[in-house]
């Protein structure tokens, strides 16, 4: 297992393993400082690395605020660090990949700014991964949804997820992903040629790595181990969908993910394989048309 240390300015260890925290923040202002705080404030004594992806289309008071905690974080932490990557107006997956990019701890995962980590998350990750010893690795936990002032609504624990099954819905999220360095950089590899495709640009990047990673690298579920998802009106995903604009929105997305899926590894799969993707493709489609002559159905 090789999930060791960054070099950094202030802070050398060779006994536990550093995990970087991606952060994407865009107009983010009324909950960034809860995600941050909860990545602060880990029971993990380890190496922590916060690398928030600023997008500068933003309108709000989010670049003021993670100024201002990079300042106070890298000044005073001896064993945390926030790195500041300012982007252009782009979308989830192509901050994503910056991210992924300037992440150089040998653990790295994501935390989207409405979303919180439980205090002793990383400590619980860190001890399995340590516990597992597996390289190239790809670990998922579970989800603990919440309302928007962080009120429990409901537990999803996803178990082992088949390749099979993922093929036929997502089964993951991506604050629950952790991805050893040695795996993210195959991931990288074969996802940076999407980057130059404006058709892939927004797609579901969490469904995508899933199924990259299933196949690619060595794929494990952490038990009885949970992100804090906070469900609210302005998210861009979401657990359910009720308004028939954005179920629309989000099947168009899920089909993106998988044409990217076969564009990219379509090559991996089995005759079987093939055929079930082709099925869920199918589907979606089918349920595509649907909505949108619901929509229409609906203005008569």
């Amino acid at each position: 297992m090789r999930h060791r240390h960054i070099d950094t300015d202030n802070y050398v260890s060779s006994d536990k393993p550093a995990i970087s925290v991606i952060i994407r923040a865009y107009n983010a202002e009324g909950t960034i400082k809860d995600a941050i705080e909860s990545i602060l404030k880990q029971s993990y004594d380890g190496f922590i690395e916060i690398v928030i992806c600023y997008d500068k289309g933003s309108n709000d008071r989010t670049y003021e605020i993670i100024k201002e905690y990079a300042e106070r974080v890298n000044r005073n932490f001896s064993n945390r660090k926030i790195v500041i990557v300012e982007h252009e107006h782009t979308t989830p997956f192509l901050a994503l990949l910056e991210g992924f990019k300037k992440a150089r701890g040998g653990l790295i995962t994501v935390l989207d700014a409405d979303n919180v980590f439980p205090r002793n998350y990383v400590e619980h990750v860190i001890n399995y991964v340590i516990k597992t010893k597996t390289d190239k690795a790809f670990y998922y936990t579970n989800l603990v949804v919440t309302d928007e002032h962080l009120r429990p609504k409901t537990i999803i624990n996803r178990g082992e997820v088949p390749f099979d099954k993922l093929l036929v819905r997502n089964l993951t999220d991506m604050n629950t992903m952790i991805i050893s360095s040695s795996c993210l950089k195959e991931l990288i590899e074969f996802l940076e040629p999407l980057s130059k495709i404006r058709y892939f640009e927004f797609l579901y990047e969490d469904y995508l790595l899933s199924l990259l990673a299933l196949k690619m690298c060595n794929a494990e579920h952490i038990p009885r181990v949970y992100v804090i998802y906070r469900e609210h009106g302005k998210n861009i995903t979401g657990i359910t969908y009720k308004d028939p604009t954005r179920l629309l929105f989000s099947i168009e997305r899920s089909i993106k993910t998988l044409i990217a899926f076969y564009y990219l590894a379509g090559r991996f799969l089995s005759i079987r394989q093939k055929i079930i993707l082709f099925a869920s493709l199918t589907y979606r489609i089918l349920l595509m048309l649907y909505t949108i002559i619901q929509i229409f159905l609906k203005q008569i």
